[in-house]
């Protein structure tokens, strides 16, 4: 059984993650970034009047999501939806349909009704229908400039979302490139929250802590407004997990591409800059029915001029050691890289772990990865299907790579979470939070932790179809709830300027009390 990859929100893998699915006339729902995320955005679009018949295989495909789903969903009512009613109101739909797109739209809108995570149409071999609506998408007004390609998803997978404008004057290159920031809500604006040190931001001038008011000529205001209403109006982790794909798949495209921001600077000054963007440090993996995947990973020794550039005070004579180990996503070349960087970090008097931003990978992985801090074989969770449950048991690491004996780390370590931690990173975060094994600090995680498995349907779309619900070592789900931080950090431009990273002080903050104890 392989486990899903949930919401892939890496640059080059934000391509195709939109889903639209069909209501009531003349108008759709965007959900974003699965077609099971609860929290809807209205987008309206022509009708159009296109005679013809539904293409060849769309009953046959309707029949199968709709079988599998009856078949195989974990939870025998579903959610609390009647799934019956579902078929009889949604089945008449298919002979409206002149498209795959048309297709998609309504088994997204089908799937859409058990209000879960990893139910996702991902489309086939013609990711130019992956949307029924060509060019931009608008958010009502406002919009995110945006053209799909190909899509995410499968036991281990997941969506993305193209969005940057083409440049005639910039090499180009099928490399997945990066502008080196990141955007995300301070306050309820819109705001840089980090900056790759040495990348196009860093050498251009840009700040932790400046706002962004538009990319590519998109105004950001009216998108921050809709996002901010709606997470007022619920209290729903998926909200922010779905702007943050949004603000990700914004500063992400091409390698070569260039990117035109307009930020606002520390003395309320417009500040314009054009970025090229590179291509990223990683490896390239392909597994099952998932698209490429550039595979990420960094691990460095927290150095005394980063503590002193936060603000962290401590013994110049004895500066601590503590260790910074992140990656992009849970697929297999970062085992052999985490081995090393804990290996390295044995001795040290702390280790922190970013899984900001990682949406997952294949679930399996979290088990060895947590008998790098674990020594005992004690569950981190628990996988429920209809029919039997399988536990995580964690696998303590006693071996390093090169054969030498060892035990787990038992130092102080901190995780770093956000809205865009998910899945995997889910199921690995609230295992060590549960078994008080992790400090975690950030912010709620998307709460997207439904494990899952793929199929190929008759019109030769993928279907990635949640088969358990998975239970932390509390007893509670981690679907929805997701990780809660014990120590939440609000990003705000004071702390964004004055600690650059105030997620990192915090943990280094508390690495250090803990061991002054």
């Amino acid at each position: 059984m392989r486990i899903s990859l949930q919401y892939i929100t890496h640059p080059s893998l934000l391509a195709g993650a939109m889903a639209l699915g069909a209501t009531t006339a003349g108008c759709q729902k965007l959900i974003y970034p699965a077609p099971s995320t609860i929290e809807t955005v209205a987008v309206s679009t022509p009708e159009i009047d296109r005679p013809g018949s539904p293409p060849p295989t769309a009953y046959a495909t309707f029949d199968e999501v709709w079988n599998t789903v009856a078949e195989r969903h974990f939870d025998p009512e579903y959610n609390g939806v009647d799934w019956e009613a579902v078929r009889l109101e949604l089945r008449p739909e298919i002979e409206q349909t002149r498209t795959e797109s048309d297709v998609r739209m309504v088994l997204n809108e089908m799937l859409s009704r058990l209000g879960q995570s990893h139910f996702v149409i991902m489309p086939g071999d013609s990711p130019s229908e992956s949307m029924p609506v060509e060019g931009t998408i608008e958010l009502e007004v406002d919009a995110v400039d945006s053209e799909p390609s190909s899509t995410t998803d499968t036991d281990d997978q997941a969506p993305a979302m193209d969005a940057s404008d083409e440049s005639d004057e910039s090499p180009q290159s099928d490399e997945p490139g990066s502008s080196g920031l990141r955007l995300g809500f301070v306050g309820e604006d819109i705001g840089v929250v980090r900056v790759n040190e040495g990348g196009p931001a860093d050498r251009a001038g840009v700040q932790p802590g400046w706002m962004v008011t538009s990319v590519n000529n998109q105004p950001l205001d009216p998108m921050a407004r809709r996002f901010v209403a709606a997470m007022k109006e619920s209290d729903s982790s998926l909200i922010p997990g779905q702007a943050t794909m949004v603000l990700d798949a914004m500063v992400t495209d091409t390698s070569g591409d260039t990117m035109r921001f307009e930020f606002v600077d520390f003395d309320g000054n417009p500040v314009e800059e054009t970025l090229v963007l590179e291509p990223l440090d990683a490896e390239v993996v392909k597994f099952g029915l998932l698209p490429e995947m550039p595979t990420i990973f960094e691990s460095h020794w927290i150095s005394p001029e980063e503590m002193t550039a936060m603000g962290i005070e401590f013994d110049a004579a004895d500066p601590p050691r503590i260790g910074y180990i992140e990656f992009n996503v849970w697929m297999f070349p970062i085992m052999a890289a985490l081995a090393e960087a804990v290996d390295e970090f044995r001795d040290a008097d702390g280790v922190i772990v970013d899984l900001r931003r990682n949406p997952g990978g294949l679930g399996g992985l979290a088990m060895g990865a947590a008998g790098h801090f674990i020594g005992d074989p004690v569950s981190l969770g628990t996988m429920m299907t209809r029919e039997n449950t399988l536990e995580f048991m964690v696998n303590p690491q006693r071996a390093t790579m090169d054969g030498r004996l060892v035990e787990p780390f038992a130092g102080p370590l901190v995780l770093l979470v956000d809205p865009g931690t998910a899945s995997t990173s889910e199921i690995f975060g609230a295992g060590l939070q549960q078994l008080d094994r992790a400090h975690v600090v950030g912010r709620q995680s998307m709460g997207a932790a439904l494990p899952a498995m793929t199929k190929e349907l008759p019109n030769g779309d993928v279907f990635m179809f949640a088969i358990a619900n998975f239970i932390g070592p509390d007893n509670e789900s981690v679907e929805v709830t997701g990780v809660v931080p014990d120590q939440p950090v609000v990003l705000d431009q004071a702390r964004l300027r004055a600690e650059k990273d105030p997620d990192l002080k915090t943990a280094l903050d508390w690495i250090l009390k803990e061991n002054s104890r």
